[in-house]
């Protein structure tokens, strides 16, 4: 089921709550006026959706801003012309969570969640296909990473979320799949989990790479970002800050296309939409993906649109 799927089942049309108080308000015997409102409001989410969303095909010819599709990232990568995105900022799932097979094994909730109460709220849906070993999980990366160079454009950076314990294989997947290496960006946060005795394992790290050699030019991009994530923006396990994805997207021109093909509650292209560049990406799951095609016609990015590139 592909994007335009989703906008029918509860983007377009506002979601099942606004059609059923839509129709209740049109029915018999309802003041003129609010039929009015609720038109309006019904027509306003339809002009925003069908200037938004679209095929790949529209967001490559400038005819639509985002393309996200139901799919599996290594299927919707091989259906992508190539050289057509101008970055890849990505937040694949890490399959960490422990130093042994079976910790691995084991939901996200319980991996990554820090309380007991956030394990046992359970409002979130688990990650799609965090559950490999180590070596799987590199194999499987260094596949999808080589469909995305394709997709890139020569000079294009790649840049890949990973955690300390996937970090070096992390580095390898990247190399393997043809990118050259360039470094490591790190998210460091403020708030994190007490290590007595230890360092405290409180940042997450971007693998990043680029698509050949890469030429100089433009302003300088910092290579950290300190903050959290905004209680607002926790809407899954393992949720990345907008502002963030933002900063990372830094380096893509101005109205350029930004690839994710783990798209996930949709951070990636509401910082893409924000900033003034356009997007492609997919998500295998269909609960994840109603969720951000719902958040790229609300107000994260209605009230954003007019914002110029970073």
């Amino acid at each position: 089921m592909g994007a335009q799927v989703a906008q029918d089942n509860g983007v377009e049309g506002g979601g099942h709550a606004d059609r059923l108080t839509a129709g209740r308000a049109e029915g018999k015997g309802a003041p003129r006026e609010i039929r009015r409102a609720n038109l309006a409001r019904r027509a306003a989410r339809l002009t925003l959706a069908a200037m938004l969303l679209g095929s790949a095909a529209q967001v490559l010819a400038g005819e639509a801003r985002a393309h996200v599709a139901h799919a599996d990232a290594l299927d919707f990568l091989r259906s992508l012309p190539p050289a057509c995105a101008d970055i890849l900022v990505t937040d694949p799932p890490y399959s960490s969570g422990g130093a042994f097979r079976g910790d691995r094994a084991v939901g996200g909730t319980v991996k990554y969640e820090r309380t007991e109460a956030a394990r046992s709220a359970g409002t979130a849906p688990e990650i799609e296909g965090d559950t490999r070993d180590q070596a799987s999980w590199q194999w499987w990366c260094t596949l999808w990473l080589r469909l995305c160079r394709r997709a890139l454009k020569p000079g294009a950076i790649a840049a890949v979320f990973a955690d300390w314990r996937q970090d070096a294989v992390a580095q390898m997947a990247l190399q393997a799949a043809g990118f050259v290496y360039r470094g490591k960006f790190a998210w460091t946060k403020p708030v994190s989990r007490p290590m007595l005795g230890r360092y405290s394992n409180d940042s997450e790290f971007v693998i990043w790479g680029t698509v050949g050699g890469r030429p100089m030019g433009g302003r300088a991009h910092r290579g950290h970002w300190h903050g959290s994530l905004p209680r607002a923006e926790r809407r899954a396990i393992c949720s990345k800050p907008i502002a963030l994805m933002e900063h990372l997207l830094g380096p893509c021109p101005a109205g350029g296309v930004a690839l994710d093909p783990f798209v996930g509650w949709g951070a990636t292209p509401v910082a893409a939409l924000r900033t003034g560049r356009r997007f492609l990406g997919c998500e295998i799951s269909e609960a994840n993906l109603s969720t951000a095609l719902g958040r790229l016609a609300g107000p994260e990015v209605d009230q954003s649109l007019p914002k110029a590139a970073a």
